[in-house]
């Protein structure tokens, strides 16, 4: 345990007696900790969880590594199924169950009498301004998360950037941070000088995270981008925006890695349209990894001159010149105090809310 934990409040089970008689019924699409975004917050969070509940029952589509003690895994087919599911726990006695959901599929807890609670990871409604899926699924996605923040018992936003889009909905919101995946030091710089600038980009090849990398890349090509090296790591998506990264003598698509050494790295790189507040970003920072990012989303909330830089929405020159000008200069970050990202902190957080909830239930 690091110096930045001695303080935090341990879980113990014996302080929430009213979740310890509950089932948590879990409803995801991808389960585990070999995907990205809110699919690996979850199976992070229910690592916790597990040491309060009397079993967590999880739904999903696909499964992946976890590292859950005994957890009840039910696989489903289709939203039909899982619509079956859910409506069959929900007549067998919902008094013994409580429902947590991270994706728009947690909608088919409505309108069933299983009280559920939700972590908001997604990055809707900007998706839509940027024509990233057909006008007509953008706006079910829309609805479909909107009837989820007017009946979740609460509503918990992993940025301050998300909070006034939910509040919308629901007033019964709170901003809960997702952890860092490897540890947090304290009161740390890094220096780095001149050379070969070291370059790290992490997270699904697609349009959202890399359709703006080209264009990046492009100008440094430009620019003679030599004594820059760019890994990209993530599972492939796009397979023609892949192959494109990949072409660029300079770039080296690593594929999925699950435990990336970001402190091996001088720079960590955002080129996304949109985001929520981005896992990879905060476990950069808190391995001493400056992060240059387009100012989107929750990213200014963790990323200011200090420790990075700031691009303006979608500069891609601007971009290009902040990389080779890291390059060719001798700079200095300091990182920033990231003390409230941490996993047992935030689970301890929900489930205090889940426990008052209940209470509130019996006055």
């Amino acid at each position: 345990m690091s110096k930045s934990d001695s303080n935090i409040r341990r879980i113990e089970s014996s302080d929430f007696k009213l979740l310890k008689k509950k089932k948590l019924v879990v409803v995801v699409e991808n389960f585990g900790l070999n995907f990205s975004g809110g699919s690996r917050a979850t199976a992070m969070f229910l690592y916790w969880f597990e040491m309060v509940f009397d079993e967590i029952i999880v739904f999903c589509s696909k499964l992946g590594r976890h590292n859950l003690k005994h957890p009840r895994i039910i696989s489903y087919q289709n939203q039909t199924d899982l619509k079956n599911h859910l409506d069959a726990l929900s007549k067998s006695g919902s008094d013994n169950y409580l429902g947590y959901g991270e994706f728009y599929i947690a909608k088919y807890f409505i309108p069933g009498s299983i009280p559920f609670f939700f972590s908001y990871h997604d990055n809707w409604p900007e998706q839509k301004r940027f024509n990233l899926d057909a006008t007509e699924m953008a706006d079910d996605r829309i609805k479909a998360y909107t009837d989820i923040f007017k009946h979740a018992r609460c509503i918990f936003s992993v940025s301050q950037n998300k909070l006034p889009f939910i509040k919308q909905f629901s007033k019964k919101t709170a901003l809960v941070r997702n952890g860092i995946s490897q540890g947090l030091k304290k009161n740390e710089q890094r220096v780095h000088a001149k050379g070969t600038l070291k370059i790290l980009m992490a997270g699904n090849i697609d349009q959202r995270k890399y359709s703006k990398a080209i264009e990046v890349f492009d100008q440094l090509e430009r620019m003679e981008h030599i004594g820059i090296q760019v890994d990209v790591f993530g599972h492939t998506i796009d397979s023609v925006l892949a192959n494109k990264l990949a072409n660029y003598s300079f770039v080296d698509c690593k594929g999925f890695c699950e435990e990336i050494t970001f402190s091996s790295y001088d720079v960590y790189l955002n080129t996304s349209l949109i985001e929520n507040l981005s896992l990879s970003v905060v476990d950069a920072l808190a391995n001493f990894t400056p992060v240059v990012s387009f100012e989107v989303g929750g990213i200014a909330e963790v990323v200011n001159s200090s420790n990075g830089r700031l691009v303006d929405p979608f500069d891609v020159k601007q971009m290009a010149n902040i990389l080779v000008s890291l390059r060719n200069s001798m700079f200095k970050f300091s990182m920033p105090n990231l003390f409230e990202f941490n996993w047992e902190r935030s689970a301890i957080k929900m489930l205090d809310i889940m426990e008052e909830g209940i209470l509130n239930d019996m006055n």
